[in-house]
C-alpha cells in the first residue's frame, strides 16, 4: 500500500496537467485563398474536445509548413496559433504586434511572412507557470552562416491573452534566449515540482545537449551538459526527439544516429544512463522520420519515411524487442505523389497522427499505441482531410 501511494504522490503534476486541454485544437493546412476552390484549400480544424477526434475545414489566412504549434485555454478553446511567421488570434486575425517573428533568413530568402516556417517542431507555447492570461511562445528560424543555412538563436515572444479584448497582444518579441548552433526539435516537459518547466534542445555540431528553465519568472536559466553522440547535421537527417508521457524518458531519433535514449530527471534538467539502439538505415533519400511515446510511456515509436517501429521499454532485452509495425504500401496521392511516413504526435484521444512526408490531404493512425506489436493497429491513410496539408503536424 505504501509503494502504491507514493507512485500516486508522483504522478500528481502530470495527472493534475492532463485535465488541462492545452492541445485539444490542431490546425493544419498548406493554403487558405478563399477564392480557390475546395479541397486543395483551407486550414484543417482537427478538434478533440468530444473525446473523439472531429474534423472541418475554415478559411483563415495563414500557411503552415512545418512550423505549427497552437494553444487553448484549459477547457479546450482555441485561443492563439503560430506558422513561425506571425501569430494569429483565435478570430483568424494576426495577433497585435503578432508579426515579423524569427527575423533573418525566414524572411530574406522568401518563406515568409506569408508561407509558413520550415523548421520542424520547431516552435513551442507554454502558458506562463502563475499566470493564466500569459503565454510564451519559443521559436526557431534559420540564417545564413558562410553561405551555410544553420539554426543560430533560440528566441521567446510573450504573449498576452488579457489584452486587446481577449484577442492578445505581443508584448515581447523576438528575444534570444540561446545563441548557439543547434538543432530545431523544441520539446518541453513539467518540473519535478509541477509548476515550471524543461525546455531541451541540441547543439547540431557538438554533444552539448541544452536545458532551458522556464518559470513563473520567465526564462530562468540555460543550463548544458555533454551527453550521448554529436548529432547528425540537421541537412543530412531529419529526424526527431520526444519525451515520454510521464517525463522519465528522452529518445532521439536520426537515421546516421539511430535511436538515442536517456533518462530524464525532472528536478535538476539532467539527461542520464545513455542508451542507443539500432532501428533502421535502408530507404536511401527517405532519411526523415519521427518518434513518439505512447500514453503510458512504456512503447516507444520510431519511423523512417517508409517504415514504422515500435520498442518495448519495459522488456528486459529493448533492442530484441524492436517490432516492426508498418511498412509503406505504395499509396500514391492522386496517383502521383507516394504518401509515406512524416513526423508524428500523441494526441489528446492517446493515439498518434502522422502525416504524409509529402504534402497530401491524408493522415496515418495508430489506434492503440499501447498495445504490444501489431495489435497497436497501425492503418494508413486512415482519415482523409478536407484540405491539403504540407507535411505538418503541430508541436506540443
Amino acid at each position: 500500500m505504501r509503494y502504491i501511494i507514493m507512485l500516486l504522490l508522483s504522478a500528481l503534476p502530470f495527472l493534475s496537467f492532463s485535465q488541462y486541454k492545452f492541445e485539444y485544437v490542431w490546425l493544419l493546412g498548406s493554403s487558405s485563398d478563399p477564392n480557390q476552390p475546395l479541397p486543395t484549400t483551407g486550414i484543417n480544424i482537427l478538434d478533440f474536445n468530444t473525446g473523439e477526434l472531429n474534423i472541418h475545414v475554415e478559411h483563415l489566412p495563414v500557411e503552415f509548413f512545418m512550423t505549427n504549434a497552437s494553444m487553448c485555454d484549459h477547457e479546450g478553446k482555441l485561443l492563439f496559433y503560430s506558422n513561425g511567421c506571425k501569430i494569429y488570434n483565435h478570430a483568424g486575425q494576426v495577433m497585435m504586434n503578432g508579426s515579423g517573428l524569427n527575423p533573418g533568413a525566414a524572411y530574406s530568402t522568401g518563406n515568409c511572412p506569408d508561407e509558413g516556417n520550415t523548421v520542424p517542431k520547431g516552435l513551442l507555447i507554454l502558458p506562463l507557470p502563475g499566470d493564466s492570461s500569459k503565454y510564451y511562445v519559443f521559436h526557431q528560424a534559420f540564417e545564413f552562416d558562410g553561405g551555410t543555412i544553420l539554426l543560430k538563436k533560440i528566441y521567446y515572444s510573450l504573449v498576452d491573452m488579457s489584452a486587446n479584448g481577449g484577442l492578445g497582444k505581443v508584448l515581447e518579441k523576438n528575444k534570444v534566449i540561446l545563441a548557439d548552433t543547434l538543432y530545431g526539435d523544441l520539446h518541453a516537459v513539467r518540473h519535478q515540482n509541477g509548476e515550471d518547466w524543461w525546455i531541451l534542445v541540441s547543439s547540431a555540431t557538438t554533444d552539448l545537449v541544452f536545458s532551458i528553465l522556464f518559470t513563473q519568472n520567465g526564462v530562468a536559466g540555460v543550463f548544458e551538459q555533454k551527453t550521448g553522440p554529436i548529432p547528425d547535421p540537421w541537412f543530412t537527417s531529419g529526424g526527431m526527439t520526444c519525451f515520454s508521457p510521464d517525463g522519465t524518458k528522452y529518445a532521439r531519433w536520426y537515421k546516421n544516429e539511430q535511436l538515442s535514449l536517456f533518462d530524464f530527471d525532472r528536478s535538476t534538467g539532467l539527461l542520464s544512463n545513455y542508451q542507443h539502439y539500432y532501428v533502421d538505415t535502408t530507404g536511401g533519400v527517405y532519411n526523415v522520420g519521427g518518434c513518439s511515446f505512447s500514453s503510458s510511456s512504456r512503447f516507444l515509436y520510431v519511423n523512417t519515411q517508409l517504415s514504422l517501429y515500435q520498442f518495448d521499454l519495459a522488456a528486459a532485452d529493448v533492442q530484441a524487442s524492436k517490432t516492426h509495425v508498418g511498412e509503406y504500401d505504395g499509396y500514391l496521392w492522386w496517383g502521383q505523389l507516394p504518401v509515406t511516413f512524416g513526423f508524428m504526435q500523441l494526441a489528446p484521444d492517446c493515439k498518434i497522427y502522422i502525416p504524409s512526408r509529402n504534402g497530401s490531404d491524408i493522415l496515418h493512425v495508430i489506434h492503440n499505441p499501447d498495445e504490444p506489436g501489431l495489435g497497436c493497429n497501425f492503418v494508413q491513410h486512415e482519415f482523409y482531410l478536407p484540405a491539403l496539408n504540407a507535411s505538418t503536424i503541430p508541436n506540443f
